[in-house]
């Protein structure tokens, strides 16, 4: 019996170290109740699978990432300790960021307020640290909010308003994507055409109004490998988006070096199909290629967020 039993002994122990890995990508469980009902896109990066990467390194340890810059003034509390998923929830021309961690060291302890300049206050019963109309609003253990006061605290409004549900379409578009490190949803161009905002050409107007849903997923760890599909109302559609697309990638392709020479570089990298009404792109770039693209955006101010010109810059 003795033999029988420990075999069956030293696999149960095993049980939680053999846990395997998730087939598919996801929205934290704190997070996905609260997304905003009617969000368009949403877009998710998971930190806690990063940590300790060349992108960890090259992005998260100098506080490239805007999302996180604006949680540190605002709170005092260090993302590159504190959390691992955040979560980017777009609806009109309004957005808030989900952030997930352990926030003042244990689960259910009062946040650490340690960041000159912001004011603290309550809102039903919720910690918010604000400063020039950006804030940070603590919903539970482990779980805030970040982005324009009145946006961030409509969340908390909407939680007992009747018919308020979170976006569950988009949240199962992120539930059919492979594990990865970035992904993005959108529902309609509507969405990806307020995020772009300023950056958006003038001539692409015409790929948003046609588009109806959209996803990218990105592994990061040491290089930006990207796989996009998004869908037209028509193969029609479909056709022209892909043709102009590629287009705009041969032109780029045939450009000498130049100051936007990081665009180049994706071009070149870039490969471009349709399948009747979808049109599909992947490509891959070097982390100093991704940076060279993202810095001019992340430079100046918080992503999606109006700028503030009191806030520190990064360190």
């Amino acid at each position: 019996m003795r033999l029988f039993w420990l075999p069956v002994l030293a696999a149960a122990l095993c049980l939680p170290s053999c846990k395997r890995a998730p087939a598919n990508a996801r929205i934290d469980a704190a997070i996905g109740p609260l997304l905003p009902a009617g969000s368009a896109a949403l877009a998710g990066l998971r930190l806690d699978r990063l940590r300790g990467t060349p992108f960890w390194q090259r992005f998260v340890e100098p506080r490239r990432i805007a999302a996180l810059r604006l949680f540190e003034e605002r709170t005092g509390l260090d993302p590159r300790r504190d959390l691992w998923e955040v979560v980017w929830a777009w609806r009109g021309r309004s957005s808030v960021v989900f952030l997930r961690g352990k926030f003042g060291g244990l689960f259910g302890l009062e946040p650490r307020f340690d960041a000159p300049g912001v004011s603290r206050r309550s809102y039903k019963g919720h910690y918010v640290f604000e400063r020039n109309g950006l804030a940070v609003l603590f919903v539970q253990s482990g779980v805030a909010i970040a982005g324009r006061a009145a946006d961030v605290e409509a969340v908390i409004d909407a939680r007992d308003r009747p018919g308020a549900d979170a976006p569950q379409a988009l949240i199962e578009q992120v539930s059919n994507l492979p594990p990865c490190d970035f992904w993005l949803v959108a529902q309609s161009g509507e969405a990806l055409r307020n995020a772009a905002g300023a950056e958006l050409p003038l001539r692409a107007g015409p790929v948003f109004d046609s588009l109806l849903s959209a996803q990218i997923h990105a592994s990061l760890s040491n290089a930006a490998a990207a796989e996009a599909a998004a869908m037209f109302r028509n193969e029609t559609d479909a056709r022209q988006v892909r043709d102009g697309l590629s287009a705009a990638l041969e032109l780029l392709r045939l450009r000498q070096p130049e100051p936007r020479q990081a665009w180049i570089d994706a071009a070149r990298s870039a490969s471009i199909r349709h399948e009747g009404s979808a049109v599909f792109l992947s490509l891959q770039l070097p982390l100093d290629t991704l940076a060279a693209i993202l810095d001019p955006l992340t430079a100046s101010a918080p992503e999606s967020l109006p700028p503030d010109s009191s806030s520190p810059r990064p360190r």
